[in-house]
């Protein structure tokens, strides 16, 4: 579906990259979290896909068409990175307008699917203007879907949104997302959020992509060991992997068990520690 390849951009006036030789995939129905702190060049990659920005190295190929060699190359892309709203539309026309000037095929069963989906359509002929902000963010999100996108470019979708709402939308956007197996690109500094809806992982630090990681190892379990071991010993249990006498699994209950015995007697393990591999990340920074 998407095909980033080492990706760079340079800005005018600057020795420095925001962004230096990326490259990531996303599949079909994917739902991938783009992480960083704030600065990290994750912005700078979306706009690079919208291409609001032009790339000084590197390819972007969405479904099999690099975007940079022809016009209406994101036709089945829809982008939510800077919304803009017209605020002499009320926000059913918004959508609307938004449609036709892309040209982009829609129903109007849809334009109330998706305001619906964000708990707007009581407010579907209100103005903009007289939205909060987390409202706004959620027309944004809204707009972002209406036209049965194939995949889906998101910049902070959650930010501003009521807290006692957000895990209730995020919900029902995974919801939304999966039955029509969309492609999702999504970017947050909210972990908590990016753990409810994310498949996987890919985090930029200082424009460069510093790890890739699937759910299952948000929360992994380090286990210390005395001696080193031979690595064939635990090749057959699946997310685990051993750095000298180091052990780093995502395995739970049997099946950690099973690990735990097998080490047992090849060595004693000396600690047993669970860590959170996003907050961890984000506590710490990553060595590049």
């Amino acid at each position: 579906m998407l095909t980033v390849k080492n990706l760079s951009k340079k800005f005018k006036k600057s020795d420095v990259y925001a962004v230096k030789d990326v490259s990531f995939e996303l599949t079909k129905g994917e739902i991938v979290g783009l992480l960083g702190k704030n600065g990290a060049g994750k912005t700078t990659i979306m706009k690079l896909i919208a291409k609001s920005l032009i790339p000084t190295e590197g390819e972007i190929v969405i479904n099999d068409r690099d975007i940079l060699k022809g016009n209406n190359m994101l036709k089945d892309v829809n982008l939510m990175i800077e919304s803009a709203f017209f605020n002499h539309l009320s926000a059913y026309e918004n959508i609307k307008f938004y449609l036709t000037i892309n040209d982009m095929d829609y129903s109007e069963k849809e334009i109330k699917n998706v305001l619906m989906l964000v708990d707007l359509w009581e407010e579907k002929d209100h103005n903009p203007s007289q939205f909060s902000f987390g409202m706004k963010q959620r027309l944004g999100l809204a707009m972002c879907l209406s036209s049965a996108p194939k995949l889906v470019v998101m910049d902070e979708p959650f930010v501003g949104l009521d807290p006692n709402g957000v895990t209730a939308l995020i919900e029902k956007l995974r919801e939304w997302v999966v039955d029509r197996e969309l492609t999702v690109l999504i970017s947050s500094h909210q972990l908590s959020e990016l753990e409810m809806i994310c498949d996987r992982y890919i985090y930029i630090d200082n424009g460069l992509l510093v790890k890739e990681f699937d759910k299952s190892l948000t929360s992994v379990t380090v286990i210390k060991i005395n001696d080193e071991i031979d690595p064939s010993v635990i090749q057959k249990f699946e997310h685990t992997e051993m750095n000298h006498k180091e052990i780093t699994t995502s395995l739970e209950n049997e099946h950690f068990n099973d690990l735990i015995k097998v080490l047992s007697e090849e060595t004693s393990i000396t600690d047993i520690n669970k860590k959170d591999h996003l907050k961890d990340l984000f506590k710490k920074g990553e060595e590049v």
